[in-house]
């Protein structure tokens, strides 16, 4: 690849809207594994971790919208995500109205709190993940192996 060429993938990287978000939410990622391993307040590694998952996923949510719409497996994988999130409703409405210092109020045993910076870890890592693969995607787009903005064909 020339130097010409090298600047002009950069500079169309830097104008681009989704590249640029894309960006915030890997750093914010990394902010909240830096906070998690370090032993930080998780509650600020947690609040990073899922900007980062809500940035990404305001990104790749109009890409994923036009694929659910022709392949229906991708209801499936909503609906399990909003049953997710409904228990995460749930599990916050509840513990906000505890007492403070009180775990009763926790959808999870006591000791499995523990594993809550195990978690924010694992959340963090699938969030690097899905940038991984936004990455491969411009990658792939970039050397007109696929179209842009379209994932690969599977079949």
């Amino acid at each position: 690849m020339s130097a010409t060429a090298f600047r002009g993938t950069i500079q169309r990287r830097l104008v681009d809207r989704s590249w640029r978000l894309t960006a915030v939410a890997g750093a914010l990622a990394v902010g909240a594994v830096a906070i998690a391993v370090d032993g930080g307040v998780i509650a600020v590694a947690l609040v990073l971790a899922a900007v980062a998952v809500l940035l990404g996923a305001f990104v790749l949510l109009p890409t994923a919208l036009r694929i659910a719409r022709t392949r229906r497996g991708w209801i499936a994988f909503a609906l399990l995500l909003g049953v997710v999130l409904f228990w995460c409703g749930i599990w916050i409405a509840k513990a906000s109205t505890a007492t403070p210092g009180s775990v009763a109020a926790s959808l999870l045993p006591p000791r499995s709190l523990r594993l809550l910076p195990l978690l924010v870890i694992v959340g963090v890592t699938a969030a690097g993940m899905v940038l991984i693969a936004d990455a491969v995607r411009v990658w792939l787009a970039a050397r007109g192996l696929i179209g842009e903005g379209e994932p690969e064909d599977d079949g």
